[in-house]
């Protein structure tokens, strides 16, 4: 089976939603000797389509690492926007780019009450 296994997608900061929730990738990561074969493109494609097609989601986000231009060129060719920036909370240095993508809506109208996130 050459499908890339299902990616790493959390609610933010790991919590029970009380509002409907914003669907957060997180922890993507391809070997080095992987790299360049477009397993990331394929993964973050897999978790936009669980977002889009599962949750019924109209946005996912993500976080990248400032000096990350590798993964942050790869958000933005895939249509990332960068919609905020934070200090890393560990580190206090890291400068984080919280990231946005609007998801086109599944193929199915599906009312809003029915759907899993926003």
């Amino acid at each position: 089976d050459n499908r890339p296994p299902n990616p790493a997608l959390r609610w933010p900061e790991g919590k029970t939603p009380t509002k409907k929730p914003k669907p957060y990738m997180y922890n993507l990561a391809v070997d080095r000797k992987r790299r360049r074969l477009g397993l990331a493109t394929a993964l973050v494609q897999q978790a936009e389509n669980e977002c889009r097609h599962k949750w019924r989601c109209a946005h996912i986000h993500l976080k990248a690492r400032q000096g990350d231009s590798a993964a942050f060129r790869l958000y933005q060719s895939l249509g990332y926007d960068v919609v905020d920036e934070e200090v890393d909370p560990d580190s206090h240095e890291q400068l984080l780019l919280w990231m946005k993508k609007d998801l086109v809506a599944p193929v199915e109208h599906v009312p809003s009450e029915k759907k899993l996130c926003t």
